[in-house]
């Protein structure tokens, strides 16, 4: 993210990168996880490290083009 970016951003989209969104996993969550990424809300996103992952990184980077961080799921038990 360059700093032009940070400075074209509402404060929304900042809180947006700092609070990491869980839970894309599950379908009754999926949904709204996107919409919050489109508006910009959601731009942080912990991802299980499994088979899934390719393609849920996937779907959340197709609904924006705004920067998004992705970590990993270290805490499998």
């Amino acid at each position: 993210m360059t700093d032009e970016q940070v400075k074209n951003m509402t404060l929304e989209q900042k809180l947006g990168t700092v609070l990491c969104v869980r839970r894309f996993h599950i379908p009754a969550e999926r949904e709204e996880i996107l919409e919050l990424t489109k508006e910009g809300k959601a731009l942080c996103f912990q991802i299980s490290t499994n088979d899934m992952a390719r393609d849920e990184i996937a779907a959340i980077s197709a609904t924006t083009d705004r920067p998004l961080i992705f970590v990993a799921d270290m805490e499998q038990g």
